[in-house]
């Protein structure tokens, strides 16, 4: 089982996320929820590639999930501005 990183648990998005969007061990982002644990591990496993932050973290929340281009379009449009402005 991948371990998550203290890099991923320190960084300015999860800390961001934490604040705004975390319901105890999931992240309800304008009403979609994603679990926390999958996000954090995901970020871990994508850390060592030369990829964007804000890439990064919508990989991790969509990663294995079930969603409707409509809880896309919610999850990008909430996120689009706070994490933009942490790259």
């Amino acid at each position: 089982m991948l371990s998550i990183s203290n890099d991923v648990l320190e960084c300015d998005m999860i800390k961001e996320l934490d604040k705004n969007y975390q319901d105890d061990n999931k992240y309800n982002i304008g009403g979609v929820l994603i679990s926390r644990n999958k996000v954090l591990r995901c970020l871990t496993a994508l850390d060592c590639y030369s990829i964007s932050n804000q890439d990064k973290l919508f990989n991790s929340l969509i990663y294995n999930s079930y969603l409707s281009h409509s809880d896309i379009q919610i999850l990008k449009s909430s996120l689009n501005n706070k994490i933009k402005s942490l790259n």
